[in-house]
């Protein structure tokens, strides 16, 4: 501010509420001082709508603004103290933005504790885009060549003012020649240089002399010892630092009171010993030593072996009791205790204490066993579960993690971890009442009902005798199954699922039924916060499949003992049932697993739709839009996504749905294709993560990850031959072939985890790829790898994709790997994003990525390359197709190669002589490229974002990467507590 005149308070206060405005906090009410002006509180109410509260006169303490500044005050002084001695005071507000977010850093929010006022406001800190240093240090910051001469020095002195908010790793600097401030990524800073401690020898003749006095005097515990231990300690803590990566404690355990004699006294040696002997009165003796702790306490190592050869002597010579009475501090005994009174368990110990007697063997010292570290956890439950709060905090957790199992997994046997089916359900004396109930309902809905609890039945299908079924449909008749899971957010949890065995059935008619596919649904998303207003919604349809009628009716037969006994009652089902126990089942209506079902439903779907002016893409399978309305949605079954501005034309969908089926909406729009989505509609983002996808796997795949283990490598690179000409391909190790079992098992991951790397993690394609090109005949080498693809998917953060805004223009990065794979074969990969109509595109949230092993032998790197090329924008090709039928027109195509000669072909700069065996591709991609479909460009390779899905990478290069291409799981909680915060300030 430049003055306290009300023009220039006007304008700030707006700044700063616009601030708060672009990072979604809409403040309702205004502490303020009583030196405000009438005409400052007129401009706060009238324009902004705040509620104002003045403080009481000379009470300055009720403004929380007052201790800010205070906090700041003091924060800036600290700052301008480290400052180099020829800084120039007149830069001192340049040091403010990085002040700022320095404190910020350092202070925690007032609405969410848990984080940072910086991230409440601003998101969490990338410490890699904005790295912080000393502001008002000296620093040499580099010439570029095109700003020097030929014989200038390379660098120019300066001070370091902030890091550039606005740029990736990037300093702002004030220069000394030029005096004025520079932006450059090449910075040399010159800090002053800080020594490590260490204990001269003076400091040795002076502890010699004090404890020489000490002793004439007869003092113990002098403080001349104390001082030299402390400084004894940050020598040897920073020795450790230098010597090992391990950080060390920024703050010191506190020291005790209780200081150790440098001569042990008779009185000090009588001590609990910290050799616990447990013993039983069948089992010999074996000392165990409790896990250590660092004390401040030194002694020599003379003195310690001392020390424990004493003990030793004690434990052999003479019986050990043990008091009921806590242990000594800086003990081994202590630190067990405060350890174990850490550590949350779920078995408590009702085991008796076992009578102590002599050893008979020698005793060693040992580490600490499984047997011990049970024994010791199952004792630190016991004495957690004896007092109410520790009661209290035990049934926490343990509803916590209830509720992440039943979120997770289907149906789940909880004494036995393994996932179970119908037919155990039925018979589980534990879950035999509420499965049967679940059956019952569902034969209810699509019979004539059950109990009288089903209030509007489908009558898909009634119960007949087999000798009602026509002799040219006998062939025909085929089976049922039962399909269970729990599904928590549905009104009744407990889901059953008859079906019909759709693959015995020889339906004479068409059956192929258009959905939409998972990347026509991302491609909305993208699409709704890019539109101006735009909003999305879910709505499901209850029996959508249930209520078209058959042209013909189909005939299923089920065992009797498969069906729950109060149906069998209701409808006398023993008297209908054949010699072999089979009832037979006539169904008029579609149901889930009839081929034709999905079909008739549609049809008659996009009939009754039809007359409210919504009709389907005859192009894009799946799309819906309506001929006056701004809407659009996707139908995948029976699930609508739906993107609408203004919200009277959503209620016009879900009321002409409601006119013919029971539809439920979700306006939240959270869930979609097994998708969870996350909104944030004023930054015009949406976060899209699949929690309890990974744990659920793991669980049914029975996997576990070794405790204190990451894998950040999900298969296996091909090592580098440095200095040789060539470097080949990983031929495949001859390893014994795995059974059936086994291969259904690779197979089975294969599948399981396909879904969730096109879903969200990209990051799986490249192994899943190699691992399903060894499917038809895997070895132990491939369940290595699979194993390993299993450990990396446990290691790993939730992963998140964020879409942003942009311009809806598809962009493409592709790449090749020449002769990477075996057998001569070339990999290929993609990266499809949405973007700005600029000549180098800015990244997105994939829509799509491929990893492809190219089929043919390609004959050079460039023909790899062209190949790869052709595949993504033959890809392209279909994805333009859905942008013109959303509505967004597009320009060429960006495709982005790091293959000049591949790039000159295209582009017409190189003539090829030698092109038949790539004639093909070749002249498609000029053709393409002169019909201005796609516009073929050349970057450098470490700026293509497609070489990811071209080969295996290195433990480092995964981690780096992960960055790049998906979002920080912690984004998805804080827009939960920031979504909390709202509900309750609402």
């Amino acid at each position: 501010m430049k003055s306290r005149k009300d023009a220039e308070m006007i304008r700030a206060y707006g700044a700063l509420v616009k601030r708060l405005q672009r990072a979604g906090v809409q403040p309702k009410k205004h502490v303020l001082d009583n030196e405000i002006s009438e005409n400052m509180k007129e401009h706060i109410r009238d324009k902004y709508k705040f509620n104002l509260e003045l403080v009481p006169p000379d009470c300055h303490r009720r403004n929380a603004a007052e201790v800010a500044i205070r906090n700041f005050k003091a924060h800036f002084l600290s700052v301008l103290a480290g400052t180099a001695d020829n800084f120039p005071p007149s830069l001192w507000d340049k040091l403010l933005p990085q002040t700022e977010i320095t404190l910020n850093l350092l202070w925690q929010s007032n609405a969410t504790p848990t984080i940072s006022a910086y991230a409440h406001i601003n998101g969490p800190f990338d410490y890699n885009k904005m790295p912080l240093a000393p502001m008002g240090c000296e620093v040499q910051v580099h010439e570029k060549t095109d700003k020097r001469g030929s014989w200038a020095y390379h660098s120019v002195d300066g001070w370091y003012l902030n890091t550039s908010p606005e740029h990736y790793r990037v300093h702002n600097c004030y220069i000394k020649e030029t005096k004025s401030t520079r932006l450059s990524d090449t910075v040399q800073f010159q800090h002053k240089n800080i020594t490590n401690p260490e204990v001269t020898p003076l400091d040795k003749l002076m502890l010699a002399i004090a404890n020489c006095r000490a002793a004439l005097q007869g003092i113990s515990g002098d403080k001349n010892n104390i001082h030299m231990q402390e400084l004894q300690q940050i020598v040897d803590n920073a020795e450790s630092k230098i010597n090992s990566d391990s950080p060390v404690p920024r703050v010191q355990p506190e020291s005790t009171n209780q200081q150790l004699p440098r001569v042990q006294s008779e009185s000090n040696r009588q001590q609990p010993p910290r050799v616990l002997i447990t013993t039983t009165e069948t089992a010999q003796v074996t000392p165990t030593i409790v896990s250590s702790q660092v004390t401040h306490n030194r002694i020599t190592r003379a003195a310690a072996q001392k020390a424990k050869h004493r003990r030793l002597r004690a434990a052999h010579t003479a019986p050990i009791h043990c008091p009921n009475q806590p242990p000594a501090k800086s003990t081994r005994s202590h630190t067990a205790q405060i350890a174990k009174s850490a550590i949350p368990h779920f078995v408590a110990s009702t085991t008796p204490q076992p009578k102590l007697r002599r050893s008979t063997r020698e005793s060693r010292l040992r580490q600490p066993t499984q047997s011990s570290i049970r024994r010791n956890l199952h004792q630190a439950l016991s004495a957690q579960l004896q007092s109410p709060k520790g009661r209290k905090a035990f049934m926490q957790q343990f509803r916590q993690m209830e509720r992440e199992t039943q979120q997770a997994l289907a149906v789940l046997d909880e004494e036995t971890g393994k996932l179970m089916k119908y037919k155990q359900l039925m018979t589980h004396p534990k879950y035999k009442k509420d499965w049967q109930i679940s059956a019952a309902d569902e034969f209810g809905r699509l019979a004539q009902g059950v109990g009288g609890r089903i209030k509007n039945p489908t009558d898909t299908f009634t119960f007949i005798r087999e000798e009602e079924i026509p002799k040219d449909q006998k062939k025909d008749v085929t089976y049922g199954s039962f399909t269970c899971s729990v599904r928590p957010e549905k009104a009744d949890p407990n889901r059953t699922r008859f079906t019909a065995g759709g693959d015995k059935i020889n339906y004479p008619g068409e059956v192929a039924t258009p959905t939409a596919e998972m990347l026509v649904a991302k491609i909305l998303f993208n699409s709704v916060i890019s539109t101006p207003g735009a909003k999305f919604m879910t709505m499901d349809i209850s029996n959508f499949y249930l209520m078209t009628p058959l042209l013909r009716p189909e005939y299923i037969r089920v065992k009797l003992i498969d069906l729950p006994e109060e149906i069998i009652q209701e409808y006398k089902l023993r008297e209908k049932a054949n010699k072999k126990g089979c009832i037979f089942l006539k169904v008029v209506k579609g149901m889930y697993g009839l081929p034709q079902a999905g079909l008739l439903a549609n049809q008659l779907l996009e009939k009754r739709l039809n007359k409210h002016g919504y009709y389907q893409s005859k192009i894009i399978p799946g799309l819906w839009k309506h001929k006056t309305r701004p809407i659009q949605f996707t139908l995948v079954v029976d699930n609508f996504g739906v993107k609408y501005v203004g919200k009277e034309h959503a209620d016009h969908i879900k009321r002409v749905l409601e006119e013919h089926y029971k539809a439920t909406a979700d306006w939240a729009g959270e869930r979609y294709v097994g998708i969870h989505l996350k909104w944030d509609y004023d930054k015009r983002q949406c976060h899209l993560y699949m929690p309890g996808y990974v744990k659920k796997s793991l669980i049914q795949f029975g996997h576990k990850l070794e405790e204190n283990f990451k894998q950040n490598q999900p298969f296996p690179h091909t090592p580098i031959k440095f200095g040789a000409k060539k470097q080949y391909a990983t031929e495949h190790k001859q390893s014994p072939p795995l059974d059936a079992r086994n291969k259904k098992f690779i197979q089975k991951v294969c599948g399981k985890l396909l879904f969730l790397a096109r879903a969200v993690d990209s990051t799986l394609l490249t192994p899943i790829s190699a691992i399903a090109a060894q499917c038809a005949e895997p070895t132990e080498e491939t369940m290595k790898q699979t194993k390993r693809l299993l450990d990396y998917i446990a290691s790993q953060e939730e992963a998140v994709i964020t879409y942003n805004k942009s311009s809806m223009v598809l962009a493409v990065h592709s790449d090749a790997s020449y002769l990477s794979k075996p057998k001569a074969r070339s990999r290929a990969g993609g990266h499809f994003f949405l973007s700005h109509d600029t000549d180098n595109p800015p990244n997105n949230g994939a829509i799509l990525n491929i990893a492809h092993i190219i089929k043919h032998v390609m004959s050079s790197a460039t023909e790899a390359e062209l190949a790869a090329l052709y595949i993504m924008a033959r890809e392209a090709v279909y994805i333009r197709i859905i942008f013109e039928e959303m509505g967004h027109k597009q320009p060429p195509t960006p495709i982005q190669t790091d293959n000049a000669m591949a790039e000159g072909v295209i582009n017409s700069k190189i003539t090829p002589k030698r092109t038949k065996a790539m004639d093909m591709r070749f002249h498609w991609l000029r053709d393409r490229e002169c019909r201005e479909q796609f516009r073929f460009y050349w970057r450098p390779g470490k700026t293509n974002y497609a070489d990811y899905w071209t080969k295996h990478n290195l433990p480092s290069h995964h981690v780096n990467m992960r960055k790049e291409f998906l979002t920080p799981a912690v984004v998805i909680e804080m827009l939960k507590m920031n979504k909390s915060t709202v509900a309750r300030a609402a």
